[in-house]
């Protein structure tokens, strides 16, 4: 087993390409008798060729290249494994959905129903189990707006200042005017989001405890839930999950809500069709002026305009 030492002498000699272990040693701050020693072992451990009277040669390629390949190989290993955890989920759906009988083999699942059936599995198993570090992928940001405002400050509850707590991946096309606001306050409280075009269907994972899934594999938002408790399963989701979330883009901040407003403005637009275009009141687009002439600091539409634009909003 190499050492650090070892791992730092290795470093010296790949620097300094030098052929003499005194050398070595010396740059080193240690002796002979310590360094000597360390190179048998980086030769035996195939990082190093050694010559006569000591001296010291570039690592082969063929030792540089048995590490990347023992690595990849245990990568394609993992993946495979994973591969076939998550290709028996749709049987195992299958069994739950048509109630197989409990024996030995069976795994402990409970079905949550109705349109808030994400919600309640979430709450259901919070008030059993304090979590670990939940990830999953909700594609419809809409479903966050059905959580009462209560239930969203306990959240904060289950974050993790230092870096678990919840993860969860959803689908940008569903981050609109309607969801982002919701999407924003769960952010300030600590949760992240990461967006993904072609996220499958909801799911989350807690720990190597329990998984939820939907009992259509692929629904954006079921109103039939599996709450699982299985280890196997949680691991392969949560391995796919972390696949997901490397792909995954971070959330970028929100523009302004007035932005949109001060853009058609500049383009002619009068309250009225403004209004129209973006489906909200009059009164809407007035108060987000306002908001607009607070936040640049100005008294009239007129310098909001040039203060809008001196920024790039034009």
């Amino acid at each position: 087993m190499l050492s650090r030492d070892d791992l730092l002498l290795l470093q010296a000699v790949l620097r300094s390409r030098s052929r003499d272990a005194a050398q070595l040693a010396h740059s080193l701050g240690r002796t002979v008798d310590d360094v000597v020693p360390a190179l048998a072992r980086l030769a035996d451990a195939g990082f190093l060729s050694r010559g006569h009277g000591g001296s010291v040669l570039r690592p082969p390629q063929e030792a540089l290249i048995g590490v990347a390949v023992d690595e990849l190989t245990a990568q394609s290993e993992a993946a495979a494994a994973l591969g076939r955890t998550l290709a028996e989920l749709p049987a195992l759906i299958r069994d739950w959905e048509w109630g197989r009988p409990e024996d030995e083999s069976s795994i402990p699942a409970e079905v949550i129903e109705g349109p808030t059936a994400i919600v309640d599995a979430w709450w259901r198993y919070v008030d059993r189990s304090r979590p670990l570090s939940t990830v999953g992928v909700v594609p419809d940001a809409h479903g966050f707006t059905l959580v009462p405002e209560e239930d969203a400050a306990r959240l904060t509850e289950f974050v993790d200042p230092h870096g678990g707590g919840i993860r969860l991946i959803i689908n940008p096309d569903s981050l609109d005017e309607a969801s982002r606001p919701t999407v924003d306050a769960l952010r300030s409280i600590g949760l992240r989001f990461r967006t993904l075009s072609d996220a499958p269907g909801w799911f989350f994972v807690d720990g190597d405890r329990v998984a939820a899934l939907p009992a259509q594999w692929g629904d954006p938002w079921p109103q039939r839930v599996l709450l699982a408790r299985n280890a196997v399963i949680a691991d392969a989701l949560r391995g796919y999950f972390e696949l997901l979330w490397r792909e995954a883009t971070e959330i970028e901040a929100a523009p302004p809500p007035w932005e949109p407003i001060l853009r058609l403005l500049d383009e002619g637009m009068t309250e009225e069709e403004i209004a129209r275009e973006l489906h909200v009141s009059a009164r809407t687009v007035r108060r987000r002026v306002v908001d607009a002439m607070e936040a640049f600091g100005v008294t009239n539409r007129f310098t909001l305009g040039r203060a809008w634009s001196r920024r790039g909003g034009s």
